[in-house]
């Protein structure tokens, strides 16, 4: 790197840095207070909502039933929500905390909170701090813990510092992110991912008046209306939020080592390349002591 660009660099995290420092003023976090380690789980499957997480529940459903699991979004409008029972509920979108335009995504939300309301196992449900007021669910098997998702970007020492006490976290452009960064801020030494197929690219075209159409199907049966979807965005923007999702993976990589977790893709077909992959018929096989 040349001098000029070392300097231009060592400015624009200055400002990052400065900009990052007037959110913590502005929303005034407990920065001495950390969220306490919930428990001693030594290890978490997270399960994102992509299509390969289908053939997944099926074929390893009773696996994951006797493991510690999180799931996010929609997760409890389906079947496997009551069987699976999970430990751990992530919402992030703001769409789950206002009154929307959409008003299927209402309905499904008004399921969502009904299916939670019926949940009669230990779940914690994890949320955005902003949205503390906006979200509230009766009943008491539910523990609500409350994470700062301000985005702080600085220095790497000072980054890695803010996200140790949730002054801020990486910048969250989906659910995955956000859950990611929760459990390693919990302290869960052992997290893995299934589910994450993040090829939404795969899934796009234009349309004849230039919109940008996005085929984008979840695990659980939707209705065509849903799974694909016209776009307000660019497919330059589009392609820019991509890889925001993607870095966020990368700055996570490098957190949660420093933090002592280790995150690891349970799908070899997701696209995201930042965390060393495994299967689960190996991981499987090798908690039975069985050698292929």
């Amino acid at each position: 790197m040349s001098k000029l660009s070392s300097v231009n660099q060592s400015l624009y995290l200055l400002k990052k840095t400065l900009l990052s420092l007037v959110r913590i003023i502005a929303f005034r976090p407990n920065i001495f207070k950390r969220i306490p380690k919930l428990n001693d789980d030594s290890e978490v499957y997270l399960l994102a909502n992509g299509p390969s997480l289908k053939s997944t529940l099926e074929e390893y459903g009773d696996y994951l039933k006797s493991k510690k699991t999180g799931v996010v979004n929609f997760f409890a409008l389906s079947p496997e929500f009551g069987t699976l029972k999970p430990k751990y509920y992530f919402l992030l979108d703001q769409a789950f905390f206002k009154k929307n335009r959409d008003q299927k995504l209402n309905e499904n939300i008004e399921q969502l909170k009904s299916a939670l309301t019926e949940v009669n196992w230990p779940l914690v449900l994890i949320l955005p701090k902003a949205c503390k007021a906006l979200f509230s669910i009766k009943n008491n098997n539910i523990t609500c813990q409350f994470i700062n998702t301000n985005i702080f970007q600085s220095f790497s020492t000072i980054q890695l510092t803010a996200y140790k006490r949730n002054w801020g976290m990486p910048q969250a452009q989906n659910v995955l992110v956000f859950a990611l960064y929760a459990l390693v801020y919990l302290r869960v030494p052992k997290i893995y991912l299934l589910g994450a197929n993040h090829n939404w690219h795969e899934g796009m075209r234009i349309s004849e008046d230039n919109k940008l159409v996005l085929f984008d199907p979840h695990f659980y049966k939707e209705d065509k209306s849903e799974t694909e979807k016209i776009m307000d965005v660019s497919i330059a923007g589009f392609f820019e939020s991509l890889s925001k999702a993607f870095r966020g993976y990368e700055v996570l990589r490098i957190f949660a080592k420093k933090h002592h977790s280790d995150i690891i893709n349970l799908d070899t077909t997701s696209y995201i390349d930042s965390f060393p992959k495994e299967t689960l018929v190996t991981k499987e096989n090798t908690e039975h002591g069985i050698n292929r």
